[in-house]
């Protein structure tokens, strides 16, 4: 677990600001995951396999990403309203994560500025590495994102499925 902290904070880390039209709304919560991730280790690197019932899809032109297994968190202490990360998050860096799928949309408040991002890999490919987005929807649950700023143009929408953990 302290590979994806890691992996969140970095993207934090390389962020632009992005103001948010989303709207926060109350959702039943849980303090525990759904499940615990899988750790192996692939090519002597670490490998964490999330697991959950949130999915996202990705939209980069005419092509659709769908994403699974996972789930959605909120951290109230730190400001972030939305966090989720789905699929495999791998320190094997060729081909990008391994080729495995990974997503995480995050959503941070600081000083009343909100700072909404998305990274997407999928087969050893980058389709979004720290895209600034806006999100829109009932957050945390639900909602569509759509790309800001200056990078590639992408769009797509996640489901918490009624999974939402907070930590306190």
């Amino acid at each position: 677990m302290k590979l994806a902290g890691i992996a969140v904070v970095a993207a934090a880390g390389t962020m632009l600001f992005a103001a948010t039209s989303a709207t926060q709304v109350s959702v039943a919560s849980t303090s525990q995951p759904p499940c615990v991730p899988k750790i192996t280790t692939v090519k002597g690197a670490t490998e964490v396999g999330y697991c959950g019932p949130a999915t996202a899809t990705v939209k980069v032109g005419k092509k659709t990403y769908k994403y699974t297994g996972g789930y959605c968190g909120i951290d109230a202490k730190n400001k972030i309203p939305i966090q989720i990360t789905l699929g495999v998050i791998s320190e094997v860096k060729s081909p990008v994560n391994d080729g495995q799928p990974l997503f995480q949309l995050s959503a941070l408040t600081a000083d009343g500025l909100s700072i909404d991002t998305v990274t997407a890999d999928w087969k050893g490919k980058q389709l979004e590495s720290v895209g600034t987005v806006s999100l829109k929807g009932k957050i945390p649950s639900s909602g569509t994102f759509a790309s800001k700023g200056f990078g590639s143009q992408f769009s797509g929408s996640w489901n918490c499925h009624g999974v939402v953990v907070t930590t306190p």
